[in-house]
């Protein structure tokens, strides 16, 4: 049967809007998710409860993606609708298959055997995706990709790539805040990732690398994108890219500030070091969120129509 077929047929009332899965149906689903997800979930918290770390944000990564999915609701009642109008409430497009939540499922299997948060994680967001496939339809599963890619920066980086990371950020961070510090006459000296101010020494330490600055500025860098649904992709790479250079500023900002500060006075220094990561990480995300505002995307942006279905038309 071809879609022009799935129209309705002139003379014929179009049946009212299909309720969907009911909230119960819903509820067990999200449950039954959870369950099939606990181990992999207890797996990342262990990442996640290092509060000194860069990833220790990604668990409040589904709340914010809950509102990307609420600012949603109104264009999945009108794409929806419009399928009925179309094609009419027995439609097939109104429901689809469940490859997506097989694959998902696969994933999930394979993180259990290979004890692999980041596969958990992932597969979660993947038999995600594959719920809505399945109980919306494909359509509506286009107009919600934008939250359910945001999602996906809930996934645990592997620890060999953060390592790599985070080493590479720690030497190059040292290297220019004693470059910045020596430039203001102070007796600043590099070593590795070790700054030494005459008898001061300041060890550049894995939390004080900037990727605990660096991912959730790009987070909320990218979920800023998707609340506005930027479709520019010259401005949405530049944009990541004022997150990741006003992230990586801050750090060097701050290591700086530590360098001059504990010369004068080491225990002030060392009392100020835990509250200092919250002050640059919140001064990096006002940066980058001031430029967006430059750049005309805000953070409270009218909610955008969806595309229109044209007739004959999956």
């Amino acid at each position: 049967m071809s879609i022009t077929d799935l129209r309705p047929q002139s003379g014929t009332q179009c049946a009212g809007l299909p309720e969907g899965a009911p909230p119960v149906r819903l509820l067990l689903l999200a449950t039954a998710l959870l369950c099939a997800g606990a181990l992999p979930l207890a797996w990342a918290w262990r990442t996640w409860s290092d509060w000194d770390g860069p990833l220790s944000y990604q668990p409040l990564i589904p709340f914010a993606a809950v509102y990307l999915f609420w600012r949603r609701r109104e264009e999945v009642t009108l794409i929806r609708r419009e399928i009925v109008a179309l094609y009419g409430a027995g439609s097939p497009l109104l429901h689809g298959s469940l490859g997506i939540t097989a694959a998902g499922c696969a994933l999930l299997c394979f993180s259990y055997l290979s004890r692999s948060a980041s596969a958990g994680v992932a597969a979660l967001v993947m038999v995600t995706a594959g719920v809505v496939n399945a109980l919306y339809g494909p359509h509506v599963l286009r107009a919600l990709r934008g939250p359910l890619a945001f999602l996906v920066t809930m996934v645990p980086v592997p620890d060999p790539v953060l390592a790599r990371g985070t080493l590479f950020f720690r030497l190059w961070c040292a290297d220019v805040a004693g470059n910045i510090l020596h430039s203001l006459g102070m007796p600043a000296r590099v070593e590795g990732a070790v700054v030494r101010i005459g008898g001061y020494r300041m060890e550049v330490e894995g939390a004080c690398s900037g990727m605990a600055i660096l991912f959730p500025v790009l987070s909320m860098t990218l979920w800023l994108l998707v609340l506005n649904r930027k479709r520019r992709p010259g401005a949405s790479i530049l944009l990541l890219l004022v997150g990741l250079v006003a992230s990586l500023a801050m750090n060097v900002a701050r290591i700086t500030a530590m360098g001059l500060l504990g010369e004068k006075s080491p225990g002030t220094a060392q009392q100020l070091h835990d509250l200092n990561s919250w002050v640059f990480t919140l001064a990096a995300i006002g940066t980058t969120f001031w430029v967006a505002n430059r750049m005309g995307i805000c953070i409270s942006p009218a909610p955008g129509g969806p595309a229109r279905l044209e007739r004959g038309t999956p």
